[in-house]
């Protein structure tokens, strides 16, 4: 009985081994990754006209956006009316804050011939596509105060004008 008790041991020992040989399985694994458009605003300088003369010139400004967004990121540029009462769009106004008032545009370029605005009543938002996150866009804002406002009531003229970028 002991012999087969070795027999036994043999079998077991000979089975193991042909399964350690046995073949291998395998798969693959999928890998994936969703890069989110972002976009971030660095600086926007301020409109400063200086001192506006009524019988001059147009008084003129220009106000730079400073923004990143991620590479081939579309990006839209809109502004919007402004917080003076009584101001659109098409007819921006600065407010000294005791009722008084001074019409002024924002344009597109330095050529005047298109409104920023939002896309409303004929107004433009301008459009760019992202350069990376390293990379700055620059959009320049045209202010124009036209020369001519006669009733113009001495004082500090101010307005606040949202910038929206959609992305």
């Amino acid at each position: 009985m002991h012999v087969g008790h070795l027999y036994f041991a043999s079998i077991i020992a000979c089975t193991a081994l042909a399964d350690a040989r046995a073949a291998t399985a395998g798969g693959t694994v999928t890998s994936t990754a969703t890069v989110l458009p972002t976009c971030r605003a660095l600086t926007i300088a301020p409109l400063a006209f200086g001192e506006y003369q009524p019988a001059g010139n147009d008084s003129v400004a220009t106000a730079s956006i400073s923004v990143q967004c991620s590479a081939s990121t579309p990006v839209s540029v809109s502004l919007d009316r402004g917080t003076t009462a009584g101001s659109s769009i098409s007819a921006r106004r600065l407010a000294d804050g005791r009722g008084n008032t001074l019409d002024y545009q924002l344009y597109t370029s330095v050529t005047r011939s298109t409104v920023w605005g939002d896309g409303t009543a004929g107004s433009a938002t301008v459009v760019a596509s992202g350069l990376g996150l390293a990379s700055t866009m620059q959009f320049v804002v045209h202010g124009v105060i036209p020369a001519g406002q006669s009733t113009a009531v001495p004082g500090q003229y101010t307005d606040s004008i949202t910038i929206t970028l959609t992305y």
